[in-house]
């Protein structure tokens, strides 16, 4: 049940009204305190320069990009490693510890690892769902492989499926067994995993997909969405040329089956004879037919063009950095598609010094949030939920294409990220407490103030959120800190702030 900002929430919850009314009319103040004219107050409408959020360092320009929130140790860490070294930190993924985050996920997530017979046949297949979306979201906020989460994200959107249409127990299974194991290694492998993945095949009909009778939906999205683009130089002949080569994958349907989902090969739905795909010859070897494809698709210069303009944008924004689209491409045909060697033609000091400031997404805005306060490592309890109002359901995009990554499509849903804000700085979400303690850090106000510019904007703050947080704050002094009223309605500002949107 979704917890609402004017109710009591947790056990043995009680909120005084006038109390909750200082501290929303503490935030009022600060946010019309802030909302005068200026050429950085800006919202999704226009995009602030780097300059006017007051971003100087490149090391804190990387954690921003590669991390899902800059954090006070993480800026500190990649000072201290130096801008590459950080980068290869995060990049190798695998050799971080991350035994903390995963022993705390599986002990308040114990369901996520259960296979798609078990899901369907446990009788709670919706809250299973919902625990994979607490899942997501707490390996996004206290995860140490921050540039793994990010790419989870990337392939999520550019590999959508609908939870409406599939089901729970695909779309947990593909994205935790093919997107989570390869978002940052090699894009056949990851390509090839997902197109035998029972989510991917139900969601764009492929088991409709008969050789006398063909569909082409998983045909042409594989190729105009996942691989060569819509300008990719494909005819309407090549779909159907893959989709013969793609008839008879299918899953085992058997809900009562251990290996209900499993990929199955149907040779008798199988278009027989040689296909033709962008001008090469496939002959009829079955199931293989579609390494051709595969191979054929992931070699093609347009591949590599149009995945590293996604993954530019993904990362560095529009419009992006001159030559950086050359260098990607050179890095993706030498290697064919290694995710990591192309993120490192990406991710230079100068393109992210010439990079333009990115929106974030209502699901980065809420887990950055939670990194930036450091949340207790509790239950999320009831915070999914406003992803619903922001309009980011993982899951609830109905087309194949992904949730939009652009500041257009988020900035006039504000509101909300100013409800999430006073939620999380006020604790009325079930499960999640702000250590107070952790900001205020007596005699001055002034150490409060260090303590949110660090941990929330890098210590880079803009200079209309540095001037309003410093009066509040000070107005807020009792001489032995600030008190917690004015400490909670200052941290709901420093998140509802227009900086705090963008990374």
């Amino acid at each position: 049940m979704k917890t609402e900002p004017n109710a009591s929430v947790g056990e043995g919850a009680s909120w005084d009204t006038g109390r909750r009314a200082l501290l929303i009319a503490g935030v009022a103040a600060l946010v019309g305190a802030s909302a005068k004219p200026a050429a950085a107050q800006s919202t999704g409408s226009s995009t602030p320069t780097p300059a006017q959020l007051g971003w100087v360092s490149s090391e804190h320009r990387l954690v921003r990009r590669v991390t899902m929130g800059i954090t006070e140790p993480e800026w500190r860490r990649a000072k201290s490693l130096g801008f590459y070294g950080y980068l290869e930190r995060q990049m190798n993924a695998a050799t971080l510890d991350d035994a903390e985050s995963e022993a705390m996920a599986r002990q308040l997530f114990p369901r996520v690892g259960m296979t798609a017979h078990e899901i369907a046949t446990s009788g709670a297949e919706w809250e299973i769902g919902q625990e994979f979306l607490d899942y997501t979201l707490f390996m996004g906020a206290f995860s140490k492989r921050q540039l793994l989460q990010r790419m989870i994200e990337f392939w999520t959107d550019h590999f959508n499926v609908s939870t409406e249409k599939v089901g729970v127990a695909f779309r947990t299974v593909m994205i935790r067994d093919v997107i989570r194991r390869h978002a940052l290694g090699r894009f056949p492998d990851l390509l090839r995993g997902v197109m035998r993945s029972a989510a991917m095949l139900a969601y764009l009909d492929n088991d409709q997909n008969y050789g006398d009778s063909p569909n082409q939906n998983l045909a042409r999205e594989l190729m105009e969405l996942h691989s060569i683009g819509v300008d990719g130089g494909y005819t309407q002949t090549d779909v159907e040329e893959v989709a013969k080569c793609l008839s008879g994958w299918v899953f085992e349907w058997d809900g009562n089956l251990p290996t209900f989902g499993h990929f199955v090969f149907d040779a008798g739905r199988h278009a027989p004879g040689p296909k033709t795909v962008l001008g090469q010859v496939i002959n009829e070897t079955g199931e293989q037919e579609f390494e051709r494809v595969l191979t054929i698709l992931y070699n093609h210069p347009n591949c590599a063009r149009f995945m590293c303009r996604k993954l530019i944008h993904f990362m560095l924004g529009s419009p992006a950095p001159a030559g950086v689209q050359q260098a990607a491409e050179t890095a993706w045909m030498n290697t064919r598609g290694n995710i990591q060697v192309v993120l490192r033609a990406i991710l230079t000091r100068a393109n992210l010094l010439a990079a333009p400031a990115k929106f974030k997404r209502p699901q980065h805005f809420i887990i950055s949030a939670m990194r930036s306060i450091g949340h207790t490592r509790r239950s999320l309890g009831d915070l999914k939920w406003t992803l619903g109002e922001m309009g980011h359901m993982p899951g609830d995009w109905p087309a194949p294409d992904g949730y939009p990554d652009v500041p257009a499509y988020w900035s006039s849903l504000l509101l909300p990220r100013h409800n999430v804000a006073m939620m999380l700085a006020h604790d009325w979400v079930t499960g999640l407490q702000l250590p107070v303690e952790r900001f205020n850090t007596p005699p001055a106000w002034r150490n409060v103030y260090d303590k949110i510019q660090r941990e929330l904007f890098g210590g880079e703050i803009m200079e209309r959120d540095r001037i309003v947080l410093r009066d509040f704050l000070a107005a807020h002094n009792d001489n032995t800190g600030v008190d917690t009223v004015g400490l909670r309605a200052a941290m709901a500002y420093a998140m509802s702030s227009p900086a705090f949107q963008w990374f």
